[in-house]
Formats: structure tokens, C-alpha cells, sequence
């Protein structure tokens, strides 16, 4: 399995400090549940050579990441959700962006 880079943006936050937010782009898509499940966001679906990438954004990916490969826990409600969720909408053939940056 391959994992793809990770594109990191600056943003601003709330109390006016520059806040790395990372966006990670997977076709996995359990490693997606686990990371909509966290707390991260999705911000779009797309397609590229027949495959569904999911695009998330957040502060702690990289941690979240390592989680997911060392068997973190999450609970398993939500999980199932987030699954649920986006195997709708690889059913559905949706894509998506949302947010200031755009990825097609």
C-alpha cells in the first residue's frame, strides 16, 4: 500500500497565530474512516484513474497517521459511520471539493 505526501498550508487561527494545517490526500479507505473518525476533515472527494482519493485537512495528521498503523483506538460506532459514510459516497460517485483550496 502506498501512502501519498502530504501537502502542508499555513493558515490563520483565532487568536492570530499561524497554525500549520496539513492537507493528506488517500485512496484508503479505512485509513479515512479512522481520520474522519478523529476528528479531521474531509474536504473533498475526487477521481483519478478509476480510484477515489479522499482529501482531508488538520493539525495533527502525521500523529494520527502513525495511530492508525499502530493500532489506535477509536470508538467503534463512529467508525462504522464514517465508513458507511464514504462507501456512500463511492457508491453514489460523488466528487467534491470544498474549502479555499480546491483540488481537482
Amino acid at each position: 500500500m502506498q501512502i501519498e505526501p502530504k501537502i502542508k498550508t499555513r493558515q490563520k487561527s483565532q487568536n492570530r497565530e499561524d497554525k500549520i494545517m496539513t492537507n493528506y490526500r488517500t485512496a484508503d479507505l479505512y485509513l479515512s474512516s479512522f481520520l474522519m473518525t478523529k476528528g479531521c476533515h474531509l474536504r473533498g472527494v475526487n477521481e483519478a484513474a478509476g480510484q477515489k482519493h479522499f482529501l482531508f485537512e488538520g493539525r495533527d495528521i502525521d500523529n494520527l497517521i502513525g495511530e492508525y498503523f499502530n493500532n489506535g483506538t477509536i470508538p467503534v460506532l463512529s467508525y462504522k459511520a464514517a465508513l458507511r459514510d464514504l462507501r456512500t459516497i463511492i457508491k453514489n460517485g460523488a466528487c467534491f471539493a470544498s474549502g479555499p483550496n480546491k483540488e481537482n
